[in-house]
């Protein structure tokens, strides 16, 4: 209440909620204050996702993927209508890169139908080309949709593809299974050659017939004149007729041109005389090509012409011959003949030769009688005469003998057979000329054939033996005689024998039934005395005394009548010193031989060996024994020994020493025993028997005496009796073997090519090792079978075997000691020696050893994918050549990885060397790593169990020692951009940054680097990595403005560094080719100026006053600068001394100025600077000592600002300005700005320096 009134006051308090409803008004909701309802709208951005489909199609070469040599182009064409809003496609081609043919992708961002023609281009001589075309059809639709606060337009595309060659043929009947039915197949063109052939034959004839079948000649075709390009000379062919036909065979022809040939017949004849003509061959060869199929086919045709004579320039109409049959030889027969006469002497001595007393006979070589003539009353013997032709010509044999009767009747006939060698030859006059030699049987020449006979006489005798034999009744008995020749006296030659003779005596035997030996008739030719000796054979009959007498006979030959000589026989004793004349040959008495049979005993000691051995030893090596007689009992005579004491055995059969004889009564002691051999590896039987032999009265009417033979071992006490009159002493004799056999580690597995030697134990030192100087007792090379040592070894003696040599592919294995026993055994380790006792020498197998190598790829600026790069493996000769072993390439990961290398028993104790390099395969944008590694793999020495360890080391290319090999490589990319105006002029000055789009759902992005546009217009940004990028130009060249998105943001200008991509904005190496500026809009008046440069030159004295001018020329050159440093000439100037140029029509930017040869080349480092800046409303020139001249473009007649800095030289500046009456927008009317810049002082005497010694020089 306030006075008189009720005053209602209200108050409010607001409370803000995010929300929208009464629901939202809650703590969570609420908001501070006003201040916090705050509305913000979102600008709707746009973007547009395009579609792309890639073009490809598959090449086939006769249905197979093509070789890398086998390249194809095809050509995609757009073709049909283009969608509103796209460009048409411009024609792209492609070569296919093996079954390959990519054309790469088009992106689409407007909807509709797009169709393409894909077809093979170009032609071939080696294919038949695939002439299909096929249409590609691309259906590219969109949908559009708001992302966040942006409105993104995605495009999608559907592509199908028809056979055809226009947008007609996109049917369903024309329809392909994907982009795989988009194959072109090409047919490989064959080469065929169908040759011709030419038949070359001739027709023989002699004496105008056809020649029987043995007569033959030869004939020759040789090829003559030039040989046609690319064929080769045909060799001689030579051949024989048969019958009348003459057949070269046929000769091919596959090259076209024409061939000469000459037929000729050859040899020479003593039967014919030989046709003499030639003939010429002219085959003419043409062919014609044509394609079959997919053949092309060349087929050749010829046509043979014949002509009399023996050179090309015979073949004349004049000289043709008609057809083959034309050539014919006729040859004509020889004939001649001549004749033999052959005569032959008889002789006859001793009496009187008569008429046909004897028959003579002429024989051929093969001994066939050919005649037979006998003697005239003269000793003449004339043969027939043997007739000859010219089939005769040549070497004949004859034989000329006397025929021998079997009766001789006192003839001594001559046995001579006379050889005679006919030689026959044509004297060419139809007469053949006979030439003989006569040679005796003693191959002596003769002048003449003669045979001389000897009548003679001749006598004979039968000289006979008896034999008389008492003491016994004669039974079985039987008894031999001898007869030997003696000398006949006064020669040294033995007297005649009868039949049956052997080397000088006949031997002849009597039985009781027929008790004289009849020696055989004795003929004899020449008188003489003749001697010879009978006796008897003493064959050691039991019981039998022989009678020891030689009788010695002499025969005495005298003549006497009608052809029987007179022969006397004497003989006598050998005691006796007088012969006895035999009165009658035929006193089968006069030579009796007594025989005595008396009572006796035999008994028999022989030795059976046991050897366990194949074969016994023999020769000197042989098994002996000796037989010795012992001490007998007290009154009994000495032992009787036999023939032989001694006795070799040589096999398992017993050997007896022979019998020994007892004709006395008694007990008779003998030992026997084997005698110590010197074989290395036999124990010889060391055992002594003892053996009596008791001799008593036989008691028998036969007269054999009763013997009882009795043994026992020496070491033994009593004998034992036998049953049997034979003692065979059993001796055994055990070879031994030390056999030593090579296997591998199982010990069954035998081993040949170890070579194994034997120490004796004390050779060895205690580390295993040989002593110096040490003997080798034996060594031997493993056969693969048991090799026996035992021969130089002796029993008792301790020894070592030492592996000198390993078999290929085997450890050695350690020494092996081992004990030679008495009894021929072996002491050795149990694991070493096997069942039989064979010493086993065990190697191992030496195992494989792999060494596994592998490396590292690192690129940088790129990712790293599977296969990028490709590494070589290569082994280092010992020569230093190397060998390539392998070629890998990286996995994903990096990892480059070897096939394991592989070592086997020859890489024992070695070392390998290798390199391992990457391969420069040129890909764009990569820098390659230079390095090369050396590694060196050290195989060890097996050890026992056959294993080998291997030691790697690495070594990068400048020597220094690696743990492993690493390879980097690095990617880097460029982009390039040129920005030009409206009328495409290229502008210095733009400012661009270069943006990495940061791979990131909110897109942000970061600056890199400010470029600059030079001269040319021109940016170029090189060492890139992989990676999104953009440009956004940030300022635009004076006198233009930055292209601006419809939001008012600058255009970006977008780009991605990508390996092996070669898209127009994606790739290696970017050109965004050429970036527009607008240029600004005139200013007030609608005056846009350029601006150009006034250089006066001046040449100063020594005082610094200025030279009256020579003539001479000088040059200067307005430069711009690039990135790096150097400079670009924008425009040159020539000036004369005192005088002055002007440089016009200078675009803004910063320019440098220096004086230039006459080619535009800089000659001077001092450098004037000015810049020509705009902003649209007016120009600057500003020199490097930032004195600005101005023009304001506003209706002035002149402006001139002029500043002086040296009186005798002057760089003049000057703006002008062109007045226009009316101003209006986009007058492109230039006002043209005139500058003269006013060079500092350093500047000017540094050029004033140069110039005066320029001019001094």
């Amino acid at each position: 209440m306030e006075g008189s009134t009720r005053v209602t006051r209200y108050s409010s308090r607001a409370s803000y909620y995010k929300g929208s409803g009464v629901e939202d008004c809650t703590e969570a909701n609420k908001v501070e204050s006003v201040e916090g309802i705050t509305f913000n709208n979102t600008t709707i951005g746009e973007e547009e996702v395009p579609a792309s489909e890639s073009f490809t199609a598959v090449k086939k070469v006769d249905g197979e993927t093509p070789s890398g040599n086998q390249t194809f182009t095809f050509k995609l064409e757009q073709i049909g209508d283009v969608p509103e809003g796209s460009k048409k496609l411009e024609e792209k081609a492609t070569e296919n890169h093996g079954e390959t043919v990519d054309f790469g992708s088009i992106s689409y961002s407007k909807n509709g139908t797009y169709y393409y023609k894909i077809s093979e281009t170009g032609t071939s001589e080696k294919y038949i080309l695939d002439g299909t075309s096929y249409v590609v059809k691309v259906e590219v639709t969109s949908e559009t949709a708001l992302e966040g606060s942006t409105r993104v337009t995605r495009y999608s595309s559907r592509a199908s593809y028809y056979k055809g060659s226009s947008v007609e043929d996109c049917t369903e009947a024309n329809k392909v299974a994907g982009v795989a039915g988009i194959t072109f197949n090409n047919t490989t063109i064959g080469e065929s050659e169908v040759p011709t052939s030419e038949r070359f034959t001739a027709v023989k004839k002699v004496d105008g017939e056809t020649p029987s079948e043995n007569q033959t000649f030869t004939f020759k075709l040789e090829q003559i004149g030039d040989v046609p390009e690319g064929s080769k000379k045909l060799e001689e062919k030579a051949t024989e007729n048969h019958g009348e036909t003459v057949d070269f065979g046929s000769i091919s022809y596959s090259k076209n041109g024409t061939y000469y040939y000459k037929i000729s017949e050859t040899g020479t004849s003593d039967k014919y005389i030989l046709d003499g003509t030639s003939y010429v061959v002219k085959v003419e060869v043409t062919s014609e090509t044509a394609l079959e199929g997919s053949t092309r086919i060349t087929r050749y045709s010829s046509r043979a012409s014949y002509y009399k004579g023996s050179s090309v320039e015979d073949c004349t109409e004049a000289n043709k011959v008609a057809g083959v049959g034309g050539i014919a030889f006729n040859n004509i027969t020889y004939t001649a003949t001549g004749e033999l006469e052959l005569e032959a002497t008889k002789v006859l001595t001793g009496k009187e030769l008569t008429s046909e007393e004897f028959s003579f006979e002429l024989k051929n070589k093969e001994g066939t009688v050919l005649q037979t003539k006998k003697n005239d009353a003269f000793g003449n013997v004339k043969f027939d005469k043997i007739a000859y032709t010219l089939d005769d010509v040549g070497e004949h044999v004859y034989t000329v003998s006397e025929g021998i009767p079997e009766d001789t009747n006192g003839i001594m006939y001559d046995n001579n057979v006379y050889t005679v060698e006919v030689v026959v030859s044509d004297n060419g006059d139809g007469t053949l000329q006979i030439d003989k030699t006569i040679k005796d049987s003693d191959e002596e020449k003769r002048a003449d054939i003669t045979f001389t006979n000897t009548y003679y006489e001749k006598g004979s005798a039968n000289l006979r033996a008896t034999k008389d034999f008492s003491g016994t009744t004669w039974k079985d008995e039987t008894f031999q005689f001898v007869l030997t020749a003696g000398k006949a006296e006064g020669s040294e030659a033995a007297s005649p024998m009868p039949e049956g003779t052997v080397d000088g005596s006949k031997t002849v035997t009597v039985t009781k039934d027929s008790k004289t030996a009849e020696f055989g008739t004795i003929v004899y030719v020449n008188n003489g005395t003749y001697n010879y000796q009978i006796h008897e054979v003493n064959d050691e009959q039991a019981g039998i005394t022989y009678d020891g007498i030689v009788w010695n006979v002499r025969v005495i030959v005298s003549n006497g009548q009608n052809g029987v000589k007179n022969v006397a026989i004497q003989y006598k004793k050998s005691t006796d010193e007088t012969y006895t004349q035999w009165n009658d040959a035929n006193d089968a008495f006069a030579v009796t031989f007594h025989n005595t049979y008396v009572e006796k005993g035999t008994a028999r000691i022989q030795v059976a060996k046991e050897f366990n051995a194949d074969e016994y030893p023999t020769g000197d090596d042989a098994f002996t024994f000796t037989l010795k007689a012992a001490q007998n009992e007290e009154g009994t005579t000495e032992s009787p020994l036999p023939k032989q004491t001694t006795i070799k055995v040589t096999d398992a059969n017993a050997v007896s020493f022979g019998d020994i004889t007892f004709d006395t009564n008694g007990t008779y002691n003998y030992t026997v025993e084997e005698n110590a051999g010197m074989l290395p590896n036999v124990i010889y039987d060391k055992t002594v028997y003892d053996v009596q032999i008791k001799v008593e009265d036989g008691g028998k009417a036969d007269g054999v005496k009763k013997i009882t033979v009795m043994s026992k071992k020496q070491a033994d006490k009593e004998y034992a009796p036998l049953d049997g009159t034979v003692f065979t002493a059993a001796f055994s004799n055990t070879r031994y073997a030390v056999n030593v056999k090579k296997t591998d580690l199982t010990g069954v597995n035998e081993v040949k090519g170890a070579t194994i030697t034997v120490y004796k134990a004390s050779d060895i030192n205690e580390d295993g090792t040989v002593k110096e100087n040490a003997e080798k007792i034996t060594a031997f090379e493993s056969n693969g079978g048991a090799n026996d040592i035992s021969e130089k070894l002796i029993r008792g003696e301790a020894y070592v075997l030492v592996e000198t040599s390993a078999p290929e592919g085997y450890a050695f294995t350690n020494n092996i000691p081992f004990t030679l026993n008495e009894d021929g055994t072996v002491t050795v380790d149990k694991e070493l020696q096997a069942e039989d006792g064979t010493i086993l020498v065990k190697d191992a197998l030496i195992g494989e050893q792999k060494v596994p190598l592998s490396a590292t790829k690192t690129l940088t600026g790129a990712a790293l994918t599977g296969d990028d790069f490709s590494f070589t493996l290569e082994e280092v000769k010992e020569d230093g050549t190397t060998e390539l072993l392998q070629t890998k390439t990286n996995d994903a990961a990096g990892k480059v990885a070897f096939d394991d290398l592989t070592y086997d028993y020859k890489a024992e104790g070695k070392t390998f060397t290798y390199v391992v390099k990457e391969t420069d395969t040129q890909k764009t944008g990569i820098t390659y790593s230079k390095e090369a590694y050396t590694v060196k793999v050290v195989i060890s020495k097996a050890d026992t169990e056959g294993k080998m360890t291997a030691e790697v080391s690495y070594t990068d290319a400048d020597g220094k020692a690696a743990d492993a090999m690493n390879f980097t490589n690095t990617f880097a990319g460029s982009v390039s951009l040129v920005k030009v105006g409206p009328q495409q002029q290229k502008l210095a000055g733009a400012k661009f940054m270069l943006y990495q789009q940061q791979p990131s759902t909110d897109y942000k992005a970061y600056a890199e680097t400010e470029y600059v546009t030079d001269v040319n217009g021109n940016i170029k940004v090189d060492g890139l990595p992989e990676g999104n990028y953009y440009f956004v130009e940030t300022t635009a060249p004076d006198g233009y403005v930055i292209k601006m998105n419809d939001d008012g943001t600058a255009k970006q200008y977008p780009f991605t560094i990508q390996a092996g991509k070669a898209e127009a904005t994606v790739g290696v190496d970017i050109d965004l080719g050429l970036i527009e500026n607008d240029t600004i809009t005139p200013g007030e008046g609608g005056d846009i100026d350029l601006g150009s440069v006034t250089i006066e030159k001046s040449v100063l004295n020594a005082a610094g006053k200025t030279i009256t001018a020579d003539g001479t020329t000088f040059y200067a050159g307005v430069f711009s600068k690039n990135q790096d440093g150097t400079y670009t000439l924008v425009k040159s100037a020539t000036l004369e001394q005192n005088g002055k140029v002007t440089i016009k029509d200078l675009t803004v930017g910063t320019y440098y100025l220096f004086e230039t040869t006459k080619q535009g080349d800089r000659i001077n480092e001092a450098d004037f600077a000015f810049e020509i800046t705009g902003n649209g409303q007016e120009f600057q020139i500003k020199s490097d000592e930032n004195t600005d001249v101005k023009l304001v473009n506003k209706e002035k007649e002149t402006v001139e600002s002029e500043e002086e800095t040296e009186k005798e030289s002057e760089v003049e500046t000057e703006t002008k300005t062109k007045k226009t009456t009316t101003v209006k927008t986009g007058d492109t009317t230039p006002i043209a700005l005139y500058v003269g810049l006013l060079a500092a002082a350093a500047v000017l005497i540094a050029l004033i320096v140069f110039l005066r010694k320029r001019k001094n020089k």
